[in-house]
């Protein structure tokens, strides 16, 4: 019966080594999340005081801080540069326009225990 349901499954396969290999994938696909990318006219840029004046980006109702900047020639160094990012658990935003790509940390993830010196000054 379930060979009939899931014509993939091998009938030799017992159906907990199914089960497993398949929470498995789930499992890493969860922990590897892609970077965001979006138009940067999409999103609202301000600055924030963290031991200095720092560039900060607002985008779906989460905050994010500047990472790097790339030429629009470089877009594969960008790209490469976020996945990096998110291989070490960050959330990253990558927003692209006609002046190049920028690459956006997660900030609440950055700044952690100083969030009490975060002010907006827009």
């Amino acid at each position: 019966m379930l060979a009939q349901l899931n014509p993939h499954r091998p009938a030799s396969l017992p159906k907990a080594s199914v089960l497993h290999q398949s929470s498995s994938l789930r499992q890493n696909f969860v922990e590897t999340v892609p970077p965001i990318v979006v138009d940067a006219n999409l999103t609202h840029q301000f600055k924030y005081w963290n031991n200095g004046v720092q560039q900060g980006m607002r985008y779906n109702h989460e905050l994010f801080t500047h990472h790097h900047s790339y030429a629009p020639e470089e877009r594969l160094k960008a790209y490469a540069a976020g996945f990096e990012l998110t291989d070490l658990g960050r959330k990253v935003c990558i927003t692209v326009s006609a002046k190049g790509y920028s690459v956006w940390c997660d900030l609440h993830a950055e700044q952690g225990a100083d969030s009490e010196t975060e002010r907006a000054i827009a």
